[in-house]
C-alpha cells in the first residue's frame, strides 16, 4: 500500500482489486490472507484522507486530464490505416494506433480493454460485436455486456481491425488469446501499458494537450462521452456504451457541456445518435 500511495497513481478507492488479488494468492498457497482486517481499513481510510490532502495543496497550475479532441483520433485513425508494419517499433506503433480509435469508439475502461481476448471481438459485413469483460464494478455480474457497433457507422474501423489484427499475427504467435499482445511479449498486459499506448500514438502525430492539460489512459473514454453527447446521443446511450448506471451521477464528470459538434465528431459518433441511418 506504501508503494502504491508513493507512485501516486491508484486511488484508495480503487485499491480492492490490489487487496483481493493479494489475498486470493496467499489463500491458494495455503496462508491466511493478509490484506484484510481493521488495520487495513484503517490503512486504506488514512491513504484516502492523504490523497485529499495532497489533492487540496498542489500547485494550482498543475495539468488537468483532459478529453482526447476528435481531430487527434482522426489523425491516429489515418496514420494507422496507412501502416504495414513489419518490424517491432512499427508493429508497436500499429497497437497503439488502434488501440486509441477503438477506445474511443467504445467508450473503452483501460483495465477492461487491456483484458480484451481474441474471442471478444468479432467483425462482420454489418457489424463489429464486442464482448465486455472484467468490468470495473461488475465482477458479481454473470451475464457480461455486448456492444453491437453497426460495421458502417464509423468507416474505417473495421479495416483498421483488421490491419492490426493482421500485423499481431503475421509472426509466431505465442498467445492464442490476448487481443492487444504482441509475439514476443510475455507476462500479463498491464492496465498502465494502455497509457503508454496512447502517448506513443500521439506523441508520434504530434497531438498535443492544451496547454495546462494532458491526456491519460481515461481522455479517450471522456472524449467519446463529451463528443457523443454534443453531435446529439441519448444520455441513456452514453451510459450503456459506458457501462454507468442510468441512476448514477457519475457520467456527467465525463460530459464537457462545452463542446460544440463538428464533422469529426459526427464520423465517430453519428452512430450513436437516434437519427442514424446506415
Amino acid at each position: 500500500m506504501a508503494h502504491l500511495m508513493s507512485k501516486g497513481t491508484i486511488k484508495a478507492a480503487s485499491l480492492q482489486p490490489y487487496l483481493s488479488a493479494i489475498n486470493d494468492y496467499h489463500e491458494g498457497m495455503g496462508y491466511d490472507g493478509p490484506a484484510k482486517g481493521h488495520s487495513v481499513s484503517r490503512a486504506v481510510k488514512g491513504m484516502a484522507s492523504l490523497q485529499v490532502e495532497i489533492a487540496s495543496t498542489q500547485d494550482a497550475e498543475e495539468t488537468v486530464r483532459t478529453w482526447l479532441p476528435t481531430r487527434h483520433v482522426t489523425k491516429v485513425h489515418a496514420y494507422g490505416l496507412a501502416m504495414r508494419p513489419t518490424v517491432r517499433a512499427a508493429m508497436e506503433l500499429q497497437r497503439a494506433c488502434t488501440y486509441v480509435v477503438f477506445a474511443f469508439v467504445t467508450f473503452g475502461r483501460p483495465n477492461t480493454g487491456v483484458s480484451m481476448q481474441k474471442s471478444h471481438i468479432a467483425v462482420t459485413d454489418d457489424v463489429i460485436s464486442v464482448a465486455l469483460h472484467k468490468e470495473k464494478g461488475r465482477g458479481h455480474v454473470r451475464l457480461k455486456r455486448r456492444l453491437a457497433i453497426p460495421a458502417a457507422g464509423v468507416e474505417g474501423l473495421v479495416q483498421l481491425l483488421g490491419h492490426w489484427q493482421w500485423a499481431r499475427d503475421s509472426g509466431p504467435v505465442t498467445d492464442r488469446e490476448g487481443y492487444w499482445r504482441l509475439p514476443w511479449e510475455q507476462g500479463r498486459l498491464m492496465t498502465a501499458q494502455t497509457n503508454d499506448w496512447m502517448q506513443l500514438a500521439l506523441g508520434t502525430l504530434r497531438c498535443l494537450p492544451p496547454e495546462g492539460g494532458h491526456f491519460s489512459g481515461h481522455s479517450t473514454r471522456k472524449g467519446a462521452c463529451a463528443c457523443a453527447r454534443a453531435v446529439g446521443a441519448l444520455l441513456e446511450k452514453c451510459c450503456f456504451l459506458g457501462g454507468w448506471s442510468q441512476l448514477s451521477s457519475a457520467i456527467h464528470a465525463y460530459i464537457d457541456p462545452t463542446a460544440g459538434p463538428d464533422e469529426h465528431m459526427e464520423k465517430f459518433f453519428g452512430w450513436t445518435t437516434p437519427r442514424w441511418r446506415a
